[in-house]
């Protein structure tokens, strides 16, 4: 197979899935990251080959029975009132465990947030998905990731499957330096931290700035 066709990105399309969890453990990565460990029976066969995956989940109030679509013909059935559901990226997957790990953002509002700064050991929790991947080869010698607390999961996962002799520079918006954690990675990795610095998510001129010069760096030609 030639090279460039070793450097194409595809999409896969996976059969879908609903599915009941339970919280195994809750963990603060940083004051506004949370990794939550799902564990149950009907985790068996998931599949998330994608670094940026996502699943949605289907958050309950505690007490609240979990609500979650059935499959028709023509697709997912949604009961009425809709429950209410995101889109989160799977961290990582033990299979032989039946174990997931999802990194939350929290602090800023939301239902989805909401459950996980009050979950519990225990608690349930709904999953879809994922119904699809975009399979990016990790073949390239120069990858750029770019993105705030929210993509943290998706480029720590990219960063660790990336093989040795590899270089990438990710830019991360985080509010400080509390927010800042490792990410360990077997290639060649620079770590670009933006800091709010208590102004509002979502104002991207100072990460577009890093991401620019970033890319500057990783391909001078692009100066």
């Amino acid at each position: 197979m030639s090279p460039a066709l070793l450097r194409q990105p595809r999409r896969v399309r996976h059969e879908l899935k609903f599915r009941r969890a339970r919280v195994e453990s809750v963990q603060d990565l940083t004051p506004v990251l949370k990794r939550i460990v799902l564990t149950g029976d009907e985790l068996e066969g998931f599949f998330s080959p994608g670094f940026d995956d996502h699943v949605k989940i289907f958050p309950a109030p505690r007490g609240e029975a979990v609500v979650l679509p059935t499959l028709g013909p023509d697709g997912p059935v949604f009961p009425e009132p809709r429950p209410v559901a995101r889109d989160y990226t799977p961290r990582v997957f033990d299979a032989a465990n039946r174990r997931l790990t999802i990194d939350f953002a929290v602090g800023h509002g939301g239902p989805a947030t909401a459950w996980a700064e009050d979950a519990r050991p225990g608690d349930e929790l709904g999953l879809g998905g994922p119904r699809g991947s975009f399979l990016i080869p990790t073949s390239f010698a120069e990858h750029l990731l770019v993105g705030d607390e929210a993509a943290i999961p998706a480029i720590a996962r990219r960063l660790e499957e990336l093989p040795q002799g590899a270089r990438a520079v990710a830019c991360i918006e985080v509010n400080d330096a509390a927010g800042e954690l490792d990410l360990p990675s077997p290639a060649d990795v620079e770590i670009v931290w933006v800091h709010r610095n208590g102004g509002p998510r979502g104002r991207a001129e100072a990460l577009t700035a890093a991401a620019v010069a970033a890319a500057k760096r990783i391909d001078p030609a692009d100066a």
